[in-house]
């Protein structure tokens, strides 16, 4: 497994579930600064 991969598992388990979620009913630069600030706080 190269680092690519590594990096793309990682996002899947860590954001792949907020994502979902939120994909469809915000923008998706949104979405992810959402996704992404909800996951730094755990």
């Amino acid at each position: 497994m190269d680092f690519k991969d590594l990096a793309l598992h990682f996002w899947e388990q860590a954001v792949s579930s907020c994502w979902e979620v939120e994909f469809g009913t915000s923008s998706m630069a949104k979405s992810f600064e959402q996704c992404w600030e909800e996951f730094n706080e755990r």
